[in-house]
């Protein structure tokens, strides 16, 4: 839905305006005030993890390395978060509405933290197989891609092999045969 009426940049500009422009109105707001303000930046805060949870945000915050730093700032700036406070922000309704508030701040942290995680990339060092006549096949328990760089044909050759046993691990015969039998 998102990505159909704006662009990926606008997106998180736009609701963080709403979120900041959100704010009580007056110099002494009264409980009603905070409550509603609170439930705006909460509603603000729902959208923005429904946009980096199933909108396409968190692939569109990876490839863009800007809006990932713009949505960051966001989350960590304490300027953001707050607004004036008066003797009614400490009533019961508006200290509730406030802690929804930061509970809601505190998913939507962890949301963008594991949306936006990427596994490391580690380079450890290449070791070449003593040459004794014999080939030995190193194994590798890692998931992590191989380094194209630094890989001897005979190592491309096992992460092919391996590729290839992992993808057709599954398949059995009947499935097989089924694709050569005509269905009448």
């Amino acid at each position: 839905m998102f990505r159909s009426i704006l662009t990926r940049d606008s997106v998180p500009q736009l609701l963080r305006k709403l979120y900041i422009t959100s704010q009580p109105t007056g110099s002494s707001p009264n409980v009603a005030e905070y409550v509603h303000v609170a439930n705006k930046r909460n509603e603000v805060l729902i959208a923005t993890k429904e946009w980096l949870t199933i909108g396409g945000g968190a692939q569109d915050i990876l490839d863009d390395i800007l809006l990932f730093n713009a949505v960051r700032s966001f989350l960590e700036s304490t300027d953001d978060h707050v607004f004036h406070q008066s003797e009614s922000f400490k009533e019961p309704p508006a200290q509730q509405a406030w802690n929804t508030l930061l509970s809601t701040k505190k998913s939507l942290d962890a949301a963008f933290t594991s949306q936006t995680m990427r596994p490391p990339i580690t380079r450890g060092h290449v070791q070449k197989p003593a040459l004794n006549g014999s080939r030995t096949r190193k194994m590798t328990t890692t998931r992590e891609p191989p380094d194209m760089d630094r890989m001897d044909p005979e190592d491309l050759v096992d992460n092919l092999d391996g590729m290839a046993c992992a993808a057709f691990s599954n398949v059995t015969e009947e499935v097989c045969l089924s694709a050569f039998v005509p269905w009448s």
